[in-house]
């Protein structure tokens, strides 16, 4: 998740503002905190979903983001 967020940054760096991937970065951050809260990761899983296709529509051409994030989504539905 932690590369994920870089390339966000990196992304947002060159292009200035973006709202949506602002809060799709915020949404990761949030995700970082409370990582070792399950509870709390899980009710996140439905924004975690919404900023990867946020994500995914502004930077399409990052094939390792997208499975970082798609990572992301699997460890919680499968192990959290």
């Amino acid at each position: 998740m932690a590369q994920a967020c870089i390339k966000i940054d990196k992304v947002l760096y060159e292009r200035g503002q973006v709202p949506a991937l602002e809060d799709a970065r915020r949404t990761l951050d949030v995700l970082q905190q409370c990582s070792r809260d399950s509870a709390k990761v899980k009710a996140l899983r439905g924004k975690l979903e919404l900023a990867s296709e946020v994500v995914m529509s502004e930077i399409d051409h990052e094939p390792k983001l997208r499975e970082d994030l798609w990572d992301c989504l699997d460890y919680i539905d499968f192990r959290v």
